[in-house]
């Protein structure tokens, strides 16, 4: 809005300068006019900017709006199976998979609309009774969710299957993580 405001000053200076040079014969027009040409370009080339700072303000404050829908850490249970999505602050995010002493654990980064979540995988834990291991991966999955005060409903054909063959391309509801259930 400063800027905007700075421009707007420029454009009534440029004014007042242009009607001063009208009433001035000892130059050619031509002359007369360049030094309004450059400042209206200038004044145009800061209101420009300063649009576009404050689109790029309202944009950011969207997203960081949506992406705040799915903050927080969100469970499914499917008989012993369980599956939870953890979304935090600072956009990164994993999903857990547990059951019968087997965990496995995805984590990375996500970006979000009001409607989806991008999560692009980075690393993989494995843990049973037995072994562990981890594995660099870099996979991308997507998520589409309707967010409630305390429920996550979730569809992903890229989120594995749970250990009892659940298919989360079905609409699934998570359960925020401390409410009642």
């Amino acid at each position: 809005m400063k800027k905007f405001c700075v421009a707007f000053l420029i454009f009534l200076t440029v004014s007042v300068f242009a009607e001063e040079q009208k009433d001035s014969t000892s130059q050619s027009l031509e002359e007369s006019l360049a030094p309004i040409k450059e400042a209206g370009k200038n004044a145009l080339g800061i209101i420009g900017n300063a649009i576009g700072e404050a689109g790029d303000f309202f944009g950011e404050k969207a997203r960081s709006f949506s992406a705040k829908a799915c903050i927080g850490t969100w469970k499914f249970k499917n008989g012993k199976a369980e599956t939870t999505i953890t979304c935090k602050e600072d956009a990164t995010m994993t999903v857990m998979q547990t059951s019968r002493g087997t965990e496995h654990v995805w984590r990375g980064s996500f970006s979000s609309t009001p409607r989806s979540i991008s999560f692009r995988a980075m690393t993989k834990n494995s843990k049973t009774w037995f072994t562990r291991s981890t594995e660099q991966i870099d996979e991308t999955w997507e998520i589409s969710f309707r967010a409630g005060s305390n429920e996550l409903r979730v569809t992903s054909a890229s989120i594995p299957k749970d250990s009892n063959g659940y298919d989360f391309l079905q609409p699934t509801i998570f359960v925020r993580e401390g409410s009642a259930e």
